[in-house]
């Protein structure tokens, strides 16, 4: 008999979330734009607890994972006679929770609900001046990854290689920053080490798929980016 895991509760709330009796949250001063967030994340949340429900996955454990990345998203912004703007790279952290799933000796599944801060450096130039300026702009996900792992030693120790979708919610946002969609979509992989106590280390690559910009007078296109470095307890 399967036993519910903390990630299975986690997504049993986020689909009580939709009862009507939360109905109230259009009452209690949220914006607009993250109450649009809910139907993609009740979406991924349905899709993830009834993968649970129907595999007969073998034994699972709790992990938490910190991590810093580097956010270097591919944004196209309108042609402008005034100035020229461009986005750099820019840091925030990553942390989160996983349940690592035993799907043979060597082959894991791994979802995590985890934090991520990304954002990006917007450089403006005026072009009757040739002074510049900088402004960091933060963006918050709320991201769902479901990892496929292959581990070099037994049970899931040593080298790992893994892969999978991820989806986003977008939670918060800076003021200055550009209308944005609330949900994206793209693609995860990593490589790392876990020791025999628990321990281990990941270096992990997102790739957004589509466009996470709604188009406005400035900026057309912003697809996601995102690169961490983490290290990960599993209990």
């Amino acid at each position: 008999m399967q036993t519910i895991t903390f990630l299975q509760f986690f997504l049993f709330l986020g689909l009580s979330s939709r009862h009507p009796s939360f109905a109230c949250v259009k009452q209690c001063g949220l914006q607009k734009k993250q109450r649009q967030a809910a139907p993609g994340l009740f979406h991924l949340s349905l899709f993830l607890l009834c993968f649970f429900g129907a595999t007969d996955v073998g034994a699972q454990r709790i992990g938490a994972r910190l991590g810093l990345g580097i956010t270097s998203p591919a944004v196209t912004y309108q042609p402008n006679p005034y100035s020229e703007l461009s986005a750099e790279s820019n840091t925030g952290l990553v942390l989160g929770i996983f349940t690592q799933a035993t799907l043979s000796s060597n082959w894991f599944l791994r979802p995590a609900v985890q934090l991520a801060f990304k954002g990006y450096m917007e450089k403006y130039v005026s072009n009757f001046s040739p002074n510049s300026s900088r402004y960091s702009s933060t963006i918050t996900y709320l991201e769902l990854p479901l990892d496929f792992i292959y581990a070099a030693g037994a049970k899931g120790n040593g080298f790992q290689l893994g892969a999978g979708p991820v989806g986003g919610v977008l939670l918060n946002r800076d003021a200055q920053l550009y209308a944005l969609k609330a949900f994206d979509l793209g693609a995860n992989v990593l490589a790392g080490y876990q020791t025999p106590i628990g321990f281990s280390v990941h270096l992990s690559y997102t790739h957004g798929f589509f466009n996470a910009a709604k188009g406005d007078a400035f900026l057309t296109k912003m697809k996601n980016r995102f690169t961490a470095l983490t290290v990960g307890y599993l209990f």
